[in-house]
C-alpha cells in the first residue's frame, strides 16, 4: 500500500522489540503526554503547566503538520510496553544540512521507574538501528540537567559520550550536551 506522505519514515506503522512497540504519537496519547510533562517539569525546558487545549493545539499544528513534510523539523513517537502506553519520545530539533537531530526521551513514571533504563536502551536501539539510518541521520545529540545523575549513566551506558561541556543558565539548571556519532 503506498503512504500519503513521501517520508519512508511513515511507511511503517510500527516497530517491534519483545513487548515493546514504538509508533507514530496519536491524539490520543497527547493527554498522557501533558501529565507526564507537568509532573517531571523539573527535568524538561518546559517553563509553564500544559493544557489539554495546549495539547491539542501542539498536536495538529505541529505533531501532525510534520507528517506532511519531506523533511520534517521534529518526528515523535509514543513506546507501549504490552500495548500500554509507558514513554513517548522522537528526533527533534531535526538539521538535514548537517544530518544531526537532538533525542527526546520521557517516561511515565520518570527516571527512577523499575522499566526506565529497560525502555530508554530500546528506544535508543530502534532509533540507532531503525530509524535514524532510514533518514540517514548520522549524529544523535541530546541535553539534560547535570543533576540528573542517573539519566546521564543510562546514557552514556547506551553509547553515548560526553562531546562537550557547555553550562548554559536554563531556568536556573546547568546543562550539558552528550553526542553520539555513527
Amino acid at each position: 500500500m503506498h503512504h500519503k506522505y513521501s517520508n519512508p519514515l511513515w511507511s511503517k506503522a510500527s516497530y517491534q522489540t519483545g513487548t515493546y512497540s514504538v509508533r507514530h504519537m496519536k491524539l490520543g496519547d497527547m493527554n498522557s503526554v501533558r501529565k507526564w510533562r507537568n509532573d517531571q517539569i523539573a527535568v524538561l525546558r518546559q517553563t509553564h503547566r500544559l493544557t489539554v487545549l495546549h495539547q491539542i493545539i501542539y498536536y495538529f499544528f505541529h505533531i501532525k503538520k510534520e507528517r506532511n513534510r519531506h523533511l520534517p523539523k521534529q518526528i515523535l513517537f509514543s513506546v507501549e510496553k504490552e500495548g500500554n502506553l509507558i514513554a513517548y519520545g522522537g528526533l527533534v530539533h531535526i538539521e538535514w544540512r548537517t544530518l544531526s537531530a537532538e533525542f527526546s526521551f520521557l517516561h511515565s513514571g520518570g527516571e527512577e521507574s523499575s522499566n526506565y533504563r529497560e525502555s530508554l536502551r530500546i528506544f535508543i536501539d530502534i532509533l540507532r538501528s531503525e530509524l535514524c539510518p532510514l533518514l540517514n541521520i548520522s549524529t544523535l545529540t541530546t541535553e539534560t540537567y547535570l543533576t540528573r545523575s542517573h539519566h546521564i549513566s543510562l546514557l552514556e551506558e547506551n553509547g553515548f559520550v560526553r562531546h562537550r561541556n557547555e553550562f548554559l543558565l536554563t531556568n536556573s539548571k546547568s546543562t550539558f550536551h552528550i553526542m553520539e556519532i555513527f
